[in-house]
């Protein structure tokens, strides 16, 4: 069986991860120039979860301001294909708005005092709640697979906030949820043992929904798809082919 693309050599990848107001204007051809520039083989481009960067259909998928009257990622996968670039879509889950709060305060991380955990002006979604699978993240990705040629995910701020009291890890845990490990030290190892446990199980149906939705070729990073290749490590200074600068006119 032929390797996969990410398995031929070491690569270089790109992640430019500009911020939402500088997308508002962004000229893509002239973007997509300067990735190939890097002399990179695929870049990371913001897709989608706290804010869509595209015309997504999925309930609680906030359009960004930045993608109210053009579809970005479609324009960058255009002519990222065009420039010889595979893209990655960037995803994260982690976090989402106020209103998606009010809606399903059962989908986000709680704190020991039963508070809802919070990032700035966002709420922290549980690994273990809808949001973060088959209620909004799997659609999301569905939807992103089916619409733009991607070559994977990479699936930003996955895993656990610090820990979580919610009741769908009260269950899944099975007993009492330690505050801490002075108080009974043995039930705060199974509990953090436990904790690796549900995120690795939590992770294998986004893999599925990946790999059989469409032909995307990898998620990054909860997939083994682009760690490096086993066997004899190789000098980090070794880099793709070259482009040819004349490439940088489009």
């Amino acid at each position: 069986m032929p390797k996969r693309w990410w398995r031929k050599r070491m690569m270089r990848i790109y992640h430019p991860n500009p911020s939402e107001y500088q997308l508002r204007d962004l000229d893509v051809r002239h973007f997509v120039a300067d990735c190939v520039m890097t002399n990179a083989e695929a870049i990371v481009i913001s897709a989608g979860g706290i804010y869509a960067f595209y015309p997504s259909q999925v309930p609680y998928h906030h359009v960004s301001e930045a993608a109210k009257d053009r579809d970005l990622l479609g324009e960058i996968t255009s002519e990222a294909q065009a420039q010889g670039l595979k893209v990655i879509a960037r995803v994260d889950f982690s976090k989402a708005r106020e209103d998606v709060w009010q809606a399903h305060p059962e989908w986000f991380q709680r704190r020991t005092d039963s508070e809802t955990v919070r990032a700035g002006v966002y709420y922290v979604t549980c690994p273990l709640g809808g949001y973060q699978n088959e209620a909004f993240a799997h659609p999301v990705m569905r939807e992103i697979l089916s619409t733009y040629p991607i070559a994977g995910f990479h699936v930003n701020a996955g895993g656990f906030h610090g820990f979580c009291t919610c009741p769908s890890c009260a269950q899944a845990f099975g007993e009492p949820i330690p505050s801490g490990p002075d108080a009974d030290p043995a039930a705060w190892r199974r509990f953090l043992r436990w904790r690796g446990q549900a995120i690795g199980r939590q992770l294998r149906p986004t893999m599925t929904c990946c790999t059989r939705s469409t032909t995307a070729s990898s998620s990054w990073p909860s997939s083994p798809a682009l760690r490096a290749p086993s066997g004899p490590s190789r000098p980090a200074s070794i880099s793709p082919p070259s482009r040819t600068p004349s490439r940088r006119s489009c």
